[in-house]
């Protein structure tokens, strides 16, 4: 069967009906009435700040700014927890469409949002309904294969991202990559900082090019105000900030699903189905089975064919084949709960300690480390696992006594002990956790739990061996040498984040010198280059500087090391201990691998004398190199097409650090831009602040958005000026675009009169009705009290001719003039020229007035 990709957003009336039947209720699918319970303001560096009415609404404004900002990215992400991306991008996506399809995450989620609450409902509602709106005013522009996304798809991508972490016991079988191999997050008491105040710091990692990419954004409801990150085509905050409390969610790897093997009598099947009336009973469940199978599509050169895989699902996980055709049922923890979104907005409404766990004791997140700070002071760490104890007792016939029975977890186990071994999970309470630890220090980097501060008072000699699969990295070794005494402020945590120190080559880089040397005239007669080699690797400071020569080689050697020891020394800390240990083995791969990346350098670049780059300097694509050397500026290195140098391939995300006083101050970095369009300016500067190593302000209170806001979207705007103490309200019949431009010179006040305070023009994209609301304060440098009475609130519509507003009200005790009038214009109080003050030095800059257009008390006009 061939078929052609096709634009499925054929006609603006398919849209509009897509768009009504991905939401429930038909009075809330218009978007326009969801712009009237949302704002979406952009703030300088192009990040979302959205303040709603209903978690519906938010959620619509979200999906909305998400689609305008990376489309195709998104959408991509979507068609790959379906199962989708070969019918896009061709072959290569075969195995991708395969496993999404076996692992069932497009099932598994439409049956979750028919049964979901109505907080997860709504959520999804809105995101979607927000994305089909981007998608049906921009339809010209479109990629031919877009199409308009059902609530169900956003739990598919969730599902698909979990998964991704879940153990996967079948070797030579294709399985995604999880979704990132590390993150940062510290924790900080107030005795640990110099303002006596917690700092939480947040650093996910990502790869550039996939389908799990991180977004920095702010989401705001009359009970909710979360400033953070999250995913690609997710609805709310994964990980930051409110008000009071700060965590993160970090990578970790407990052994929270494993393969056991199937049998086909295990499944219910329809004795009467018709189809099978012949067959006897093992026979009849397999055809029950094979008649599971999916079609997708693949697009090739010369069309689209039609493929299919098996997808046969049960409570507890898919049913998977192994390379020789066998049947296991991948046994996830956590399978079939999709109320994350739910949770997610427990943690982020929490105001405390006991409200956030609490919010975690709903289990619908099955892994990550968990930090926690507050404004209080109070730390938390937990390790958390969806994962049954897997205690399995038989009765020895010799004795008949119950005995344990141990298993390999990491490979395939007897199917007849499933149950036995997966019963209920692990209570929250039973899970390593620490609170408030004496260091005044908590980790989450990859390290096992009991690493997580020092001397942390979990005995992991007490859990069993197969619980925690997390190796304590060289990355984290240093960083608690780095955490474990002093004070260290916002500042120092950033310069831990960008610190370009390579621990590993530290460690290991003396050893292979002095290794390779003993043997140099042997290698120079291999490759006559490798003396040169050693030479720069032994000049090295181990720092991941730019314009560093050993980076670039270390990194390329400790990949090919890795790759050729896999078999042997799977664990990196095992094959660092071997080398530094002398043993045979790992010096015979050492000196193989120093080998073969010269060989490899000068064959694709002519040279082993290539600098590496900015850690700024983003690529995209499949990478030529690997994620390797673990310096604590994270950055996986590829070869440009083919240049000289080498760019990042994966690294951080949006980082934030937070400090926690009783208004909570944050600051940011990201080493993409907010929008895969970088139309904005501050798209494009956020990669040279982050190739700069610097920070940006994270923009949280109210009044410090509408102020900073570049531009709004809504049909209830409220934004404040620059260069002027007062506040301006947008109401408009339809959605607009608006903004607020002060202008410092270029206009002139009519003749004697003067400006007493700076001109402020209301901009609309596409004018619309609308009514606008304004409040100004006068400056006391610019007028007396008692010539108050004289000033006037006016608007210039058209040409150079101010208008009074024909109804104003001056509040004199606040300085304030405010009034209403229908349209745009700019915005000025003048009065005569003659009782405006002389100048004065430059005052500092005006405070936020009051939100609101309070009454004023005495009327004019």
């Amino acid at each position: 069967m061939t078929q052609t990709p096709k634009r499925i957003l054929a006609t603006g009336a398919l849209f509009a009906a897509l768009l009504i039947t991905c939401v429930a209720q038909a009075q809330e699918s218009n978007p326009s009435a969801l712009w009237q319970d949302a704002t979406l303001y952009r703030d300088d560096w192009g990040v979302p700040h959205i303040y709603a009415n209903t978690p519906r609404a938010m959620a619509f404004a979200f999906g909305y700014a998400q689609a305008e900002d990376h489309l195709d990215t998104m959408l991509l992400a979507y068609r790959m927890a379906q199962g989708r991306l070969a019918e896009v991008l061709g072959e290569a996506y075969t195995g991708s469409d395969r496993f999404a399809i076996r692992a069932g995450h497009r099932q598994v989620a439409h049956a979750a949002y028919a049964n979901g609450s109505e907080a997860t409902r709504e959520l999804c509602d809105g995101f979607a309904q927000g994305v089909n709106a981007y998608l049906f005013e921009h339809e010209d522009a479109l990629p031919p294969w877009a199409e308009a996304i059902h609530p169900a798809d956003i739990l598919g991508l969730w599902h698909a991202f979990l998964m991704y972490y879940a153990p996967y016991d079948l070797a030579g079988v294709y399985r995604p990559q999880a979704p990132t191999l590390s993150s940062t997050a510290i924790a900080l008491a107030p005795q640990r900082t110099p303002n006596q105040a917690a700092i939480l710091a947040i650093n996910p990692h990502q790869f550039y090019d996939g389908p799990f990419q991180w977004y920095e954004a702010h989401l705001a409801l009359p009970d909710y105000d979360a400033y953070g990150v999250t995913l690609y085509g997710l609805p709310l905050i994964l990980q930051g900030h409110n008000a009071s409390v700060a965590w993160a969610l970090t990578p970790n790897f407990p052994d929270f699903a494993d393969m056991f093997t199937a049998s086909f009598s295990q499944y219910e099947r329809d004795p009467g189905d018709p189809s099978l009336p012949s067959l006897i009973e093992t026979e009849a469940a397999q055809l029950y089975y094979l008649t599971h199978a999916r079609p997708f599509l693949v697009a090739g050169p010369n069309g689209t064919r039609e493929e299919h895989e098996i997808s046969f699902l049960t409570e507890r996980g898919p049913v998977v084949e192994d390379a020789s055709g066998g049947l296991y049922v991948w046994h996830v923890g956590g399978y079939t709960a999709l109320e994350g979104f739910a949770q997610l907005a427990e943690m982020g409404r929490a105001q405390n300690l006991d409200a956030f766990q609490a919010a975690l004791n709903l289990r619908q997140i099955p892994c990550f480390h968990v930090l926690y700070a507050d404004k209080t002071g109070t730390l938390f760490y937990l390790y958390n696992a969806t994962v049954a104890d897997k205690q399995v007792n038989e009765l020895d016939p010799d004795t008949n006594a119950l005995v344990h029975k141990e298993f390999d977890w990491s490979e395939p186990v007897d199917g007849n002990y499933e149950l036995f071994a997966w019963d209920e999970p692990v209570a929250l309470d039973q899970l390593p956790s620490v609170i408030n630890p004496q260091s005044g220090y908590l980790l989450g980097s990859g390290s096992p739990p009991w690493e997580s501060t020092l001397n942390a008072p979990i005995n992991g000699s007490q859990w069993p061996s197969w619980f925690v699969n997390d190796a304590d990295r060289f990355r984290t070794q240093w960083l608690r040498r780095h955490l474990r005494s002093g004070l260290r402020s916002p500042a120092d945590i950033q310069q831990v984040l960008f610190d370009s120190t390579v621990p590993t080559a530290a460690s290991v880089v003396p050893w292979l010198v002095e290794t390779a040397a003993k043997q140099r005239a042997e290698l120079a007669k291999i490759h006559p280059e490798i003396p040169d080699a050693l030479a720069i690797l032994q000049a090295w400071d181990f720092r991941a500087t730019t314009g560093s020569e050993a980076m670039p080689l270390f990194s390329q050697w400790w990949d090919t090391l890795t790759r050729n020891a896999g078999d042997q020394f799977p664990d990196l800390n095992a094959l660092a201990g071997a080398l530094l240990e002398n043993a045979p083995q790992a010096q015979d791969l050492a000196i193989n691998a120093l080998v073969q990346t010269v060989q490899t350098m000068m064959n694709a670049e002519g040279t082993i004398h290539v600098p590496w780059d900015a850690p700024g300097n983003v690529a995209k694509g499949d990478p030529a190199g690997a994620i390797t050397g673990d310096p604590i500026l994270v950055a996986g290195t590829v070869v440009t097409n083919g240049e000289p140098g080498y760019a990042t391939q994966y690294g951080y995300g949006p980082t934030l650090v937070v400090e926690l006083t009783q208004s909570p101050a944050a600051w940011s970095v990201a080493a993409q831009s907010t929008s895969e369009k970088a139309t904005r300016r501050g798209d494009r500067d956020q990669q040279a602040l982050f190739r700069n190593r610097a920070f940006k302000m994270a923009h949280y209170r109210q009044e410090e958005v509408w102020r900073e806001a570049v531009s709004a979207r809504g049909r209830a705007v409220t934004l404040l000026p620059k260069g002027v103490s007062g506040i301006v309200q947008i109401q408009a019949q339809a959605c607009v675009d608006a903004s607020l431009k002060t202008h410092l010179e270029g206009l002139t006040a009519p003749e004697d009169s003067a400006f007493f305070t700076l001109p402020v023009e209301v901009i609309v994209a596409k004018p619309t009705p609308l009514e606008t609301r304004v409040q100004f304060t006068v400056p006391a440098e610019a007028c007396d009290d008692e010539n108050l009475e004289s000033l006037s609130l006016c608007v210039r519509s058209t040409g150079d001719t101010w208008t009074p507003l024909e109804e104003q009200l001056l509040d004199a005790d606040s300085r304030t003039l405010s009034g209403v009038f229908p349209g745009l214009g700019t915005l000025a109080v003048l009065g005569p020229q003659g009782v405006f003050l002389p100048a004065q030095p430059e005052p500092p800059e005006p405070a936020t007035p009051g939100i609101g257009l309070e009454e004023p008390e005495t009327p004019k006009g």
